[in-house]
């Protein structure tokens, strides 16, 4: 099961993603409007809890980031960016309740981890970075 591949094709459903944009693997080149989802680390791993029988609830811990057209003069630009990313979580938060999830093995929910924020400007080519923390929470059955 490749999970990053699911949650990407789970995120080309955002009927607001820029229809030119591309959805990289920990790669985010300096072009706007391009995405990526890298893995993250998670200090207690990715098992959230294992059960008798062997059973496992677990994560996928990812970073969603969108390189955008930022601007130092005009406001306007920089509040749509944020509100960008506020309407992608209300998007995953309604997604979690109507159960559309990536399409793997027993997914349970998208969890924020942290909102939308600006995480990286490059004043020379005016672009910057905006990033979300999630994690995909599944329950992964025992393997004989």
């Amino acid at each position: 099961m490749d999970i990053l591949t699911k949650i990407k094709e789970y995120f080309y459903e955002y009927e607001k993603l820029d229809q030119n944009g591309i959805i990289y693997s920990d790669y985010l080149p300096n072009e706007s409007v391009n995405y990526a989802i890298h893995k993250l680390p998670m200090q207690e791993g990715d098992i959230l809890r294992s059960y008798t029988g062997g059973d496992k609830l677990k994560q996928f811990a990812f970073a969603f980031d969108i390189i955008t057209p930022y601007s130092t003069a005009n406001t306007v630009r920089n509040d749509k960016n944020i509100q960008f990313l506020i309407e992608l979580q209300d998007w995953i938060e309604n997604n979690n309740r109507i159960n559309v999830l990536p399409e793997i093995e027993n997914p349970q929910r998208i969890e924020i981890l942290q909102s939308g924020f600006l995480f990286n400007v490059d004043t020379d080519s005016m672009n910057a970075v905006y990033r979300m923390t999630a994690r995909l929470v599944y329950y992964q059955e025992r393997k004989f």
